[in-house]
């Protein structure tokens, strides 16, 4: 990934509404392996248990974050994150890989005296990463209707370039977002 593809991104997702977050990538290898199958790099020596391993996913990081701006009353959140993921090879060796990380919560638009408010939804996730695709050469993109095992039932969906996963977006699972302790529908 170069620089300037980075930058074009960032520039799109901050057009969008989106904030910059950047998290670290330490963490508790159990919280983190919840929402991955990748092997885990785990450290010799850490510091504590919570930052015990490489993050292998990079949604753990972005749940708090949210839950970080909800409980300073921000009902209205877009964030963004371009950062790292780690996870052990075939080979036994750690690897990593850079991903786009994205979550939302709130209202599209607040009330206004024309208008009552009208809550994120599945298609501002997908329409956000589409405006994003857009953005590149991609040939041959396809959706399909079914997210991460993390998603709720129904309202996840993914997208393919010639066979190969480029995204996978969906709305949190109510389970995990009481566990978070977020009180609204997360994207």
């Amino acid at each position: 990934v170069t620089r300037d593809k980075i930058l074009t991104v960032s520039s799109l997702l901050v057009a969008l509404g989106y904030h910059e977050i950047i998290t670290p990538a330490m963490v508790d290898p159990a919280e983190s392996e919840r929402f991955t199958d990748s092997l885990p790099v785990v450290l010799e020596n850490p510091l504590s248990q919570d930052a015990s391993a490489m993050r292998s996913s990079a949604v753990p990081s972005m749940l708090r974050a949210i839950g970080w701006n909800l409980d300073r009353d921000l009902a209205d959140v877009k964030l963004f994150e371009i950062g790292k993921t780690y996870r052990m090879n075939l080979q036994g060796a750690p690897a990593e890989r850079r991903v786009l990380m994205l979550g939302s919560t709130g209202h599209r638009r607040p009330a206004s005296i024309y208008d009552d408010e009208v809550n994120l939804d599945f298609f501002d996730s997908k329409g956000d990463v589409e405006t994003i695709l857009s953005a590149f050469d991609m040939p041959n993109l396809n959706f399909e209707p079914s997210g991460a095992p993390y998603h709720q039932d129904w309202l996840g969906g993914r997208i393919t370039s010639q066979g190969a996963r480029v995204a996978v977006f969906g709305a949190l699972r109510q389970d995990l977002g009481r566990e978070y302790k977020l009180r609204q529908a997360l994207w």
